[in-house]
């Protein structure tokens, strides 16, 4: 009895005969035996042939001179503010300075009117005189003996209440001529012309501007940092530049804010400077050793501390924690470190610390690749 063969049947037949002659052609190879050419190696084998050691840069670190400089922000202030007053009642009846004219000390400020003053002094000359003459009489009549010593004692009494009542009254009249107790440059208040002054009113007021001072606040972190006679140099909105020195250090804080005020006398002979100017004050610090480092060399620990990673003698990955104390445009100053630090400047990212890597001198990579771009 004939069969019908169908089309997949005809396939099969195909494929299977096409794998027995692959296989009667063929190598044999038996997976998993240790002698086999193409055997699969062990576990250990493998993971040996895969490890590579990580290639790194480094640079080794000195500590350096790290001068610190204190800035402060203020505004200059005069050295101080005096007000000329009036001793004694009267109409200014000519005043002899002008605002923004340079007073020195001595200078006649304000006349007065001296109104009955004058006349007052002359009273009291003639009072003094007669009583003097009174007091020679009786004297010359005590010494013949036609005279008491009561009578005398009470001549020579009269005789120096006229003197004292002589000197009040000249005393009134000198007060009626103001003079500068301070040199400076004259300002409001100022008194006019035919202003009633009473004792106690302003004649002139007369800025000291020679020396002239910047005052600012240091922070409760950083007054201890600084002292009297320590050197700044206060630069004012202007920018004029003026070298001066501390002459004053609050010694307790505000208390609102918690800092200090800080003054700083500058000269000012030419008369430049002003009274309420904004300035800023930069005073050096004492220098101290740190370790200058570029930010991208800084990284993090699993604890998330700050710090960088370094090689032991070994090149083994170790993390090093730092402090950062100050920073530049390019750099970061910092300390916790040791000379000859030997700080992973590229790659670090990719290691872990306790890892042996391969370490690459950045300064002789950079000479060799130097030395091949003149070749």
């Amino acid at each position: 009895m004939a069969f019908g063969l169908k089309g997949s049947h005809i396939v099969a037949v195909l494929i299977a005969g096409g794998v027995i002659g692959w296989m009667l052609q063929g190598d044999i190879i038996v997976g998993g035996q240790a002698g086999s050419d193409n055997a699969t190696p062990p576990p250990a084998e493998w993971a040996n042939a895969a490890l590579t050691l990580q290639k790194v840069r480094f640079t080794t670190i000195s500590s350096q001179e790290r001068t610190q400089v204190l800035s402060l922000r203020g505004r200059t202030e005069a050295d101080s503010i005096v007000q000329i007053r009036a001793e004694t009642s009267g109409i200014v009846k000519e005043r002899l300075i002008e605002k923004g004219q340079r007073v020195e000390v001595g200078d006649l400020l304000c006349r007065l009117d001296v109104g009955v003053r004058q006349s007052a002094i002359l009273q009291a000359e003639t009072n003094l005189t007669q009583a003097e003459t009174d007091l020679k009489a009786a004297t010359e009549l005590q010494k013949q003996g036609y005279t008491t010593n009561t009578r005398l004692l009470g001549l020579r009494t009269a005789r120096d209440a006229a003197k004292s009542q002589l000197d009040q009254v000249s005393r009134e009249l000198e007060k009626t001529e103001i003079s500068a107790i301070t040199s400076g440059i004259a300002q409001d208040p100022i008194a006019q012309v035919g202003n009633l002054l009473n004792p106690g009113d302003i004649c002139v007021t007369i800025v000291q501007t020679n020396p002239m001072k910047f005052i600012g606040q240091v922070s409760e972190q950083k007054v201890g940092a600084i002292t009297t006679g320590d050197a700044a140099m206060v630069s004012l909105v202007s920018g004029t530049q003026v070298q001066g020195v501390i002459k004053y250090i609050s010694p307790t804080s505000d208390p609102q804010t918690r800092t200090f005020r800080v003054e700083i006398e500058m000269p000012n002979d030419d008369n430049l400077l002003r009274d309420g100017i904004t300035a800023k004050a930069d005073i050096a610090l004492q220098a101290d050793k740190a370790f200058q480092v570029k930010s991208s060399w800084l990284t993090l620990s699993d604890n998330g501390d700050i710090g960088v990673r370094v090689l032991d003698d070994k090149d083994i990955v170790m993390f090093m924690p730092v402090k950062i104390l100050a920073q530049t445009a390019e750099t970061m100053w910092v300390n916790g470190l040791k000379n000859g630090e030997r700080i992973i400047t590229l790659g670090q990212e990719y290691v872990t610390v306790g890892q042996e890597v391969i370490a690459v001198d950045e300064t002789a990579q950079m000479d060799a690749n130097t030395a091949e771009t003149n070749s």
